[in-house]
């Protein structure tokens, strides 16, 4: 085969492998210069260009801008020349899969890089594989997921010795597992009406105190709507075995699907029996062991108060409310309450503390919620002192434990928390405000000179300024050159300097500047004002369209001219003049402008509604009869008019 035809098949070979790539780079390795063939449309769209002197430079700075920043590591080694001729040595292909920032999101791409057959160049494919890799990654989940799922389903079946898939709608379920206790029951492993089936069984198995509680818990209705408000779902009770009551627990529970309830039933006998033995056996000492306990790691005071006596018990451990004065012990803990409180409570969180402080009162909201709290103010040395107080029943429901506990940082925390959301708030609706005032804003790390851009007008957004950076004054200054008039460009390009810029805004509180922007087809007035931020660290930069207001101004200011060089030629007019009128050439009415003292002494009128006819009296009344005809042809309107026309 010979050479030319050699190259031939060769050139068809590398088009038909370039069809399966985006884009191509080829690298002079030696000098860095690159040469790109794009196959994709989109990917010219990138701006990123097609040939360059230094391939590595521009993708560090191509990554920058095109590159999710997730992924901008990922491709360090591309960056480097060292390295990936390190990657690529001895017939090596090294590949990297990443995210470029597309117009559509983000979208995953692989680089593939060899070196080419005369060892010099490099040969770098990009390929669109967001389709391939997103469909790995479903594929991947929803694997994680099964497997999950499926460790889940395991453990639970260890839990429970029975497990029922309901349909909540249609109450159909099917038996999962079963041991020989609940088997017992004779529920079918499968059924129309789960709630039917396990009622007629329960009926005839559950120990007959329980039936309640366990009949409770197979409501369908009462079930789903306790479920969506999250209320507890899990009933025990004793199933009358030939052996013996044996204690069981059903656990009602969703589905992932919302639509299917998942029953288990566990076998808690040895649980149960348990801690009743352990309950029954507890002595009264041990409750206050208990609350000596709570006492040294929650409460700074703790009331034992019998609900039937209204006799109470203190234990205090904090020796600042010891100085409250407050009695240990006494026979009537409301009543004796209430008479401290007005003494060492703020007066403003006095009668919210009294309202609770009232035996019927704290035992209804205690049953009606399960406790009862409270956030007050206690006054100590003078200063007021965030206090909690909170309140249970203990386990004989014969008397109310009432712990009293400093919570004045934690309180304070939360005040500050709440105020610096609330300044957080305030700021955002300001920064908000002061966006709708200007087109663009840059916020400007002064120290890196990182950047990012808030753009409200799309007009702006179409002078293809990048979004974010890291060199704001550099990017300034070259962006300037394509988009500023040349009148105006040096004075921006002087500003868009960080020493100038920070000591001009130090030395006046801001800087602003006004200049003429390209944008679209012709050149539009544009203010730029430039401010620290609180923290002294950024700058805030706005751009604001001026273009309306300063054309105004210039066009006011060429009125006032033009009228000031209007007075000058009327008043050079006047003096050439002995009257001079102004009249309308419409109604015919006159006004007299200036005239001399001479002038005045021949009595004309000064102002009238008919010029013509005004003059027409004043020529008969003072011009020589030798003139007069002539100067009554002179004043007639037709003849006039005819005569200024033809000037």
């Amino acid at each position: 085969m010979v050479a030319g035809q050699q190259g031939t098949i060769l050139s068809h070979i590398a088009q038909s492998l370039a069809h399966h790539f985006a884009s191509i780079y080829y690298i002079d390795t030696i000098d860095d210069s690159y040469v790109e063939f794009a196959a994709s449309d989109v990917y010219k769209e990138l701006n990123i260009a097609p040939e360059g002197t230094d391939f590595f430079a521009e993708t560090r700075r191509n990554n920058m801008r095109l590159v999710h920043p997730d992924d901008i590591d990922l491709l360090a080694d591309v960056c480097d020349k060292e390295a990936l001729l390190e990657r690529t040595a001895g017939g090596q292909t090294y590949t990297v899969t990443y995210r470029l920032l597309m117009e559509d999101g983000p979208t995953y791409t692989r680089l593939s890089a060899m070196m080419a057959d005369d060892g010099r160049h490099i040969i770098i494919g990009v390929t669109d594989v967001d389709e391939q890799v997103r469909r790995e990654l479903a594929v991947r989940a929803a694997e994680e997921r099964h497997v999950t799922y499926s460790h889940i389903a395991q453990t639970l079946a260890k839990r429970y010795a029975a497990i029922y898939y309901v349909d909540a709608q249609t109450s159909a379920y099917v038996e999962f597992s079963s041991s020989g206790t609940f088997r017992e029951l004779g529920l079918p492993s499968s059924g129309a009406d789960f709630f039917a089936a396990a009622d007629e069984a329960f009926s005839r198995m559950v120990h007959p105190d329980d039936v309640a509680v366990a009949s409770d818990l197979l409501d369908a209705r009462r079930l789903v709507e306790r479920l969506s408000h999250a209320k507890p779902t899990v009933a025990t009770f004793r199933l009358m075995l030939p052996a013996g009551d044996v204690w069981a627990s059903m656990r009602v529970m969703w589905a992932d699907d919302r639509r299917h309830l998942i029953v288990g039933l566990s076998d808690v006998d040895d649980q149960v029996k348990a801690e009743r033995a352990a309950h029954e056996a507890e002595e009264r000492g041990k409750v206050y062991g208990h609350i000596a306990k709570s006492l040294a790691n929650r409460y700074a005071t703790i009331y034992f108060v019998d609900i039937y006596t209204k006799h109470y018990i203190e234990f205090s451990s904090s020796d600042t409310y010891k100085n409250l004065q407050v009695e240990p012990s006494g026979d009537d803990f409301f009543e004796i309450s209430r008479v401290n409180v007005r003494r060492v409570i703020h007066p403003d969180d006095l009668d919210q503390v009294l309202a609770v402080l009232d035996r019927d009162r704290m035992t209804d909201i205690i049953n009606r919620d399960g406790h009862l709290s409270i956030t007050y103010r206690l006054m100590l040395d003078g200063k007021p002192v965030y206090t909690n107080m909170n309140a249970v029943w203990a386990d004989d429901r014969r008397h109310v434990i009432i712990g009293v506990s400093d919570v004045d940082a934690e309180m304070k925390r939360e005040m500050e928390q709440r105020e610096a959301e609330e300044r957080t708030r305030i700021y955002g609706y300001i920064a908000q405000s002061l966006a709708h005032q200007y087109a663009t804003i840059y916020y400007v790390d002064v120290y890196t000179e990182n950047y990012l851009e808030f753009t409200s007008s799309d007009v702006y957004r179409k002078l293809d300024v990048p979004e974010s950076g890291a060199s704001f004054f550099d990017e300034a200054r070259r962006n300037a050159e394509r988009v500023i008039h040349p009148d105006d460009l040096a004075e921006v390009v002087e500003l868009m300097d960080r020493e100038r810029m920070t000591r001009a805004i130090n030395a006046h509180g801001s800087v602003s500047l006004t200049y003429r922007l390209l944008l679209g087809d012709g050149y539009v007035y544009t203010n730029l004002r430039a401010v620290w931020a609180d923290d002294m660290r950024h700058l805030i930069v706005g751009v604001s369209d001026v273009d309306a207001a300063v054309r105004k101004e210039q066009a006011h200011r060429e009125v006032e001219e033009r009228s000031i060089t209007y007075a000058h030629i009327a008043q050079s007019l006047a003096n050439r003049y002995d009257s001079i009128l102004y009249v309308d050439a419409q109604t015919n009415a006159y006004t007299e402008y200036s005239s001399t003292e001479e002038y005045k002494r021949l009595g004309a009128q000064t102002e009238g509604d008919d010029f013509f006819a005004d003059t027409a009296e004043n020529v008969r009344r003072l011009v020589f009869r030798e003139d007069m005809d002539f100067a009554l042809n002179a004043v007639e309107m037709g003849n006039m008019l005819r005569e200024l026309e033809l000037a």
